[in-house]
This record gives structure tokens, sequence and C-alpha cells, in this order.
């Protein structure tokens, strides 16, 4: 079993960093959920990956506008998924990246991750 702590409305990744670190269980890493980073956080997403790097063993991925947490489908929103996808590749390549999108959003996701090569399928 695997406990993923999400960030909710913290607005430094150093909070989460200690808390793992201070439980210090392999089992025990962080769900980074990149709207709530966008719509709650002083720290830019990047940095925020930068940061927390192989700590990361699960995403959301939604888009936002940053001023609350909309789950919008990516790129229908402010946040540089792009530069986020590739940080996330970069600093956590071993996180699982799940859609956190509602309604239309989930496939315009798709088709945002497919047409950057994320994704393989119909």
């Amino acid at each position: 079993m695997t406990i993923h702590l999400e960030n909710m409305l913290e607005h430094d990744p150093a909070i989460l960093l200690d808390v793992v670190a201070g439980i210090g269980h392999p089992a025990v890493d962080v769900c980074l959920d990149i709207g709530h980073v966008q719509a709650n956080a002083r720290v830019p997403v990047l940095r925020w990956i930068e940061v927390l790097g192989n700590n990361i063993g699960y995403v959301h991925l939604h888009d936002n506008h940053g001023a609350e947490d909309e789950h919008l489908g990516l790129g229908a929103g402010t946040l540089p998924v792009k530069e986020v996808c590739a940080a996330l590749e970069r600093y956590a390549p071993e996180a699982l990246w799940a859609i956190e999108a509602e309604g239309d959003g989930i496939e315009l996701s798709l088709t945002w991750l497919r047409r950057n090569g994320y994704v393989d399928i119909g």
C-alpha cells in the first residue's frame, strides 16, 4: 500500500516535504494537485515539482485560471501545462498521473495529452 499526501491549501512545497521526511516511510509520498498549487500557493507549480521531486508519487492533472480550483481540462486555463509535464518527467519520472478534470474537460485533457505525445490511445 502507498499513501499519497495531497496538497490542498499549502502555500509552499516545503511543508509537504517536511511531513513526508518526518514520517520517513517509503510507502508515504506526495499527491501533487497542480490545480491546487495554481489556485492556492505562493510558490509557482514548477518550483513545487522541483522541490518535491521524487517525493511525488501521484499527480492530479487539471487546469484553472488561478483564482479557484476549477478542474478544467488541460489547456483550458492558465497553467503552463507543457512545462509542468516536462518538469514531472524530469523530477518525478515514476509518478502516476491522473486526469482530475470534469465533464468535457476529460476529453479535452486526453486530447491535449495525445497531441503532446503523452498518451497513445484512440
